[in-house]
C-alpha cells in the first residue's frame, strides 16, 4: 500500500468521520437515541436543529478545515511545517468568522502580537487563562502533522504549541504522531506500555487513557457528559479504546457516531487512523459520493503526496 493511497484515503476518511459525526455532535447518548432509533447511518438523515442547520447535508465542519488548511500551507512551504505560516492560515479563518470557535482557540488567535511570535503568544495566553478543559481540535492537526517533512512527533508538538500550549494536548498529539507514523510506514504499533512511557514524560494525566482503552473499558472515558463533550483526553481515549477492537471501518464509524458527545472530532481522527492502516476506505459507497469538497480533498492529497515523493 502506498503512501500516496494512505494520506488520500486518511483524509476522505476524516472528512466522512466529521460529515457523519456532526448529527450526533453534543448529543448525549439518549437524545442520540431518541433522534435516530436506527442509528444515523447517512448524511440525510442530520436532525436540523440551530446548530446543525449552518450545514448542507455532506458538509464538513471546522475539524477537516483545519486539517485542509494545515495541508495546502504546508504545501506551499514545500511539504514543511512553518510557524508563521500555519499562524498567518489560522488568522485568516479567523477573521472570516467561522461558524464554530472553542473558546481555546478565540482566547489564542485574537491575541494582537498572534502572527508575529504565535508560539510564544499561545504560551503567554494559556498561562493568563483559566482553561477548564483543554480542547480537542488540535487532535486532527497534530495527527496530520506528522505527514510532513521533518520529524513527526516534532512536527505533532509544534502544530500543538501554535494554539494549545498544555501539556496535555501536547502528550496527546505526541501518542498520535507515533500512530500515524507506524500505520504510514507499517511498523508494529507502540504497545500499550511504551505508549505510557512516551506520554508520562509530558503530561503523566495521559496514562490513564492509554490504560482504560487497552483494558476495554469506554464507558470510563464519558463522552457524552455535557460538561466535558471537548476534553482532548476523552477523545483520544474512545478512539484508542476503538482501534483496539476487531471492527471494520463501517462499525467503527457507526459505533463512535451513535455514542453522542463530540462525534465529529472523535469519528474524524477514528477514520483517518483506520484509512492510514488499511491504505483504503472500506465504507458505503455514499458516505464517499455524497460528500461535499471531494475534489479539495482528492487535490491536497495529490499535491501533498508529491511534494512528500510518495509515489
Amino acid at each position: 500500500m502506498s503512501k500516496r493511497s494512505k494520506l488520500k484515503a486518511a483524509l476522505i476518511g476524516y472528512a466522512i468521520g466529521d460529515t457523519l459525526g456532526k448529527g450526533t455532535e453534543f448529543m448525549e447518548g439518549f437524545e442520540v437515541k431518541m433522534r435516530y432509533p436506527q442509528g444515523l447511518r447517512r448524511y440525510e438523515q442530520i436532525y436540523q436543529d440551530s446548530h446543525r442547520s449552518q450545514w448542507a447535508h455532506g458538509a464538513w465542519t471546522n475539524d477537516t478545515e483545519f486539517v485542509l488548511m494545515l495541508g495546502e500551507t504546508a504545501i506551499k512551504d514545500g511539504g514543511n511545517l512553518n510557524i508563521l505560516s500555519q499562524a498567518a492560515s489560522l488568522m485568516r479563518w479567523y477573521i472570516n468568522d467561522p461558524l464554530d470557535i472553542t473558546p481555546n482557540l478565540r482566547m489564542v488567535i485574537s491575541q494582537t502580537d498572534y502572527l508575529e511570535h504565535p508560539i510564544e503568544t499561545s504560551n503567554r495566553a494559556w498561562k493568563n487563562q483559566s482553561v477548564r478543559e483543554p480542547s480537542n481540535e488540535i487532535l486532527g492537526r497534530a495527527l496530520f502533522a506528522a505527514l510532513l517533512k521533518g520529524d513527526p512527533v516534532r512536527n505533532s508538538r509544534t502544530v500543538t504549541l501554535l494554539t494549545h500550549h498544555d501539556t496535555t494536548c501536547e502528550a496527546c498529539a505526541t501518542l498520535l504522531a507515533h500512530l500515524a507514523t507506524a500505520y504510514m510506514e507499517e511498523r508494529p504499533v507502540p504497545s500499550s506500555h511504551e505508549l505510557k512511557k512516551i506520554v508520562d514524560s509530558i503530561d503523566p494525566s495521559v496514562v490513564p487513557v492509554i490504560r482504560n482503552a487497552s483494558f476495554n473499558h469506554p464507558e470510563k472515558f464519558e463522552i457524552d457528559d455535557p460538561d466535558y463533550y471537548w476534553e482532548v483526553r476523552r477523545s483520544l481515549g474512545i478512539v484508542l479504546w476503538a482501534l483496539g477492537q476487531d471492527m471494520s471501518q463501517e462499525e467503527a464509524l457507526y459505533t463512535i457516531v451513535d455514542m453522542g458527545g463530540d462525534a465529529d472530532t472523535n469519528a474524524s481522527l477514528l477514520m483517518a487512523l483506520l484509512a492510514m492502516r488499511d491504505g483504503k476506505i472500506d465504507l458505503p459507497e455514499h458516505l464517499t459520493s455524497e460528500l461535499i469538497g471531494m475534489e479539495r480533498l482528492e487535490q491536497v492529497a495529490d499535491a501533498w503526496a508529491s511534494i512528500m515523493g510518495w509515489d
